[in-house]
């Protein structure tokens, strides 16, 4: 009898999921892709830093953000790393005050400066409007290196990759 209860209680929990989602405990998910990598999700219980760490088909790590949330859950700040643990960029993200709608990213470069300013450079700025229904725009990224598109700065896939903002892995 108990390890039914838990088997309805397992399959009740994985319902709630959208499609591709792996629920593994109630502060961790997977998403599992076609070509066999996954990303996976941990957030702190109290729910202000959401960890998302990128993983190959053969299990090694390409990619791991750390995501600083406020109070209602949305990122503030990220800092990206490679597999090697190196801090490669640090982003903000922009609110309207208004609505609270997400309206724009800026992402910098975590080890370059301005030779002018000796401010961190800004590899790219990404910004967001919305239609009269509330229904964001794709994402217009902007690249701040003179003379290279967006797919020269941040490699061939750039546009399948232009936003940082997380996926909602914990929306039930």
């Amino acid at each position: 009898m108990v390890k039914f209860l838990f088997f309805l209680l397992l399959i009740s929990a994985s319902a709630q999921l959208p499609s591709g989602w792996e629920a593994q405990g109630p502060n961790v998910r997977v998403m599992k892709h076609y070509d066999g990598s996954r990303t996976m999700y941990r957030r702190t219980p109290g729910k202000k830093i959401l960890a998302k760490k990128k993983v190959g088909p053969a299990g090694k790590i390409q990619i791991i953000t750390h995501y600083y949330m406020d109070d209602h859950g949305n990122p503030r700040s990220c800092k990206i790393y490679n597999a090697k643990n190196t801090l490669l960029f640090k982003v903000s993200y922009a609110y309207e005050i208004s609505t609270g709608r997400l309206v724009g990213e800026r992402m910098f470069h975590a080890n370059k400066k301005d030779p002018k300013t000796g401010q961190p450079l800004i590899a790219s700025e990404t910004r967001y409007t919305y239609d009269a229904q509330g229904n964001r725009s794709k994402p217009v990224t902007f690249t701040f290196v003179k003379g290279k598109t967006a797919e020269e700065v941040f490699g061939g896939n750039a546009r399948k990759q232009q936003s940082t903002f997380p996926e909602r892995a914990f929306e039930e």
